[in-house]
């Protein structure tokens, strides 16, 4: 192990180990970045000592100019690694260190949304709504209109109702912090008159973009827009 040969060094070693104590004490444990950081500070410290407390070369211990000021290369890594190692502490704070969510992560977390759109009469809709859904969160179908969770509870199960066959697929995922966009596409067969229009049995097929805005794993907020008048212009042809 790298030999501590004064107090500067004994203290930044100190704030790797309590920082990596304080992880695991808390069971996250030390990962990801947090391990870059730490293989990257150890390293300075077995370069700055030596391999088995050798110096490897006799260079770091000459005085060198830095910023105009004679300074010793053993006070300058010694600060160094003080500086280095309180970002590393701060970096993986829960605070500033967020996982960035992946398209195949974010896609697992909305698909239960659109598994309740597709055939929603056959599905417990509130339960699943009330799992992934915020009990605050609003859907925003413009910049100032939306409608809470239990009014979308109830949309959700009319159109279940109206239309048995209800598919909701989605096409693309992407994420932008804590936002995921969603493009899809809703197909079905209406039973009767929808938005006061006869369908006569047909069918329609459109496109939706979703974006979530998530948080701790839940749905807060969505802004959408589905191409209704798409649905209505092909129930609509004689």
């Amino acid at each position: 192990m790298a030999k501590l040969r004064n107090r500067e060094d004994f203290n930044a070693y100190s704030v790797i180990l309590r920082v990596s104590e304080r992880k695991r004490s808390n069971g996250r444990g030390v990962v990801g970045h947090e391990c870059l950081f730490f293989t990257i500070l150890w390293t300075i410290l077995i370069f700055r000592k030596g391999v088995f407390g050798k110096t490897l070369s006799p260079r770091l211990n000459r005085r060198r100019i830095y910023k105009g000021k004679h300074m010793k290369t053993s006070q300058l890594t010694a600060k160094t690694l003080s500086a280095a190692a309180l970002a590393a502490a701060m970096i993986s704070s829960p605070a500033l260190a967020q996982t960035a969510m992946t398209s195949d992560g974010a896609r697992q977390l909305v698909e239960p949304f659109y598994s309740m759109l597709t055939q929603p009469g056959t599905k417990d809709v509130r339960a699943i709504a009330e799992k992934f859904l915020a009990p605050e969160w609003k859907s925003y179908s413009d910049d100032t209109n939306f409608k809470g969770r239990e009014a979308f509870i109830n949309q959700v199960m009319g159109f279940g109702k109206l239309i048995p066959d209800l598919k909701w697929e989605i096409r693309e995922v992407m994420v932008a912090g804590d936002r995921v966009v969603v493009r899809s596409t809703f197909s079905g067969t209406p039973l009767g008159p929808m938005f006061g229009m006869p369908t006569n049995g047909k069918s329609f097929q459109a496109m939706a973009i979703d974006i979530h805005t998530l948080q701790n794993g839940k749905s807060v907020a969505v802004y959408h827009i589905e191409d209704w008048a798409s649905a209505l212009r092909q129930l609509s042809v004689k």
